[in-house]
C-alpha cells in the first residue's frame, strides 16, 4: 500500500513540475522537499489525532512566538510551564531552553535550509519535546531531527 501511494504521489508531482515555470525556485524547492519527506509523512499518524488522544487532555495551551515581548514573559512561562502545554516555534526554541523553559511541542514549517540553525548547538533539554514538521521542510533539518525520538509530520 505504501509503495502504491508513494508512486502515485511521485507521478502527480512529476506532471506538476513539468508544467510550471522553473523560475519559481521556491515552489520547486517545496515540491522536492515534499517528495523527500513523503515516506515519513505516510508512515506518521495524523497530528490532530495525536493531540486529541494524548498530551493536551485537560490542559490549556500556551503558544510561544518570536517577538519583542517574549523577553518580558520568561518568568511567567517558567513559573507555569508544568501547568500548561507549551507550543513553540523553531525560532524561539533555543531562547526558551537558554531560559530553562522546556516546550512540549516545537513546530517547524520553513522550507529553507537555513532553518536548521534553530536546532544547532542547543542547550541541554531534560524534557525532549515532540517535533511537528511541515511536509515541505528541508531535508537538512530532517537529518538533524532523525536522531530525536519523537517527531512527526503534521
Amino acid at each position: 500500500m505504501f509503495y502504491f501511494v508513494y508512486q502515485k504521489c511521485l507521478n502527480i508531482i512529476h506532471r506538476i513540475t513539468h508544467s510550471i515555470d522553473k523560475s519559481f525556485s521556491l515552489n520547486c524547492k517545496m515540491q522536492k522537499n515534499f517528495l523527500f519527506n513523503l515516506p515519513y509523512t505516510l508512515k506518521d499518524f495524523p497530528f490532530q489525532r495525536f493531540i486529541c488522544e494524548n498530551k493536551c487532555k485537560n490542559k490549556s495551551v500556551i503558544v510561544v512566538c518570536a517577538g519583542p515581548s517574549l523577553n518580558k514573559q520568561f518568568e511567567l512561562l517558567k513559573a507555569n510551564q508544568d501547568d500548561y502545554v507549551i507550543f513553540s516555534l523553531d525560532a524561539t526554541y533555543k531562547t526558551l531552553l537558554k531560559n530553562n523553559i522546556y516546550p512540549d511541542f516545537v513546530f517547524s514549517m520553513d522550507v529553507q535550509e537555513k532553518c536548521k540553525c534553530f536546532y544547532e548547538d542547543l542547550p541541554y533539554n531534560p524534557k525532549e519535546p515532540i517535533y511537528i514538521l511541515s511536509g515541505a521542510i528541508d531535508k537538512a533539518l530532517v537529518k538533524i531531527l532523525e536522531s530525536k525520538k519523537d517527531f512527526c509530520f503534521g
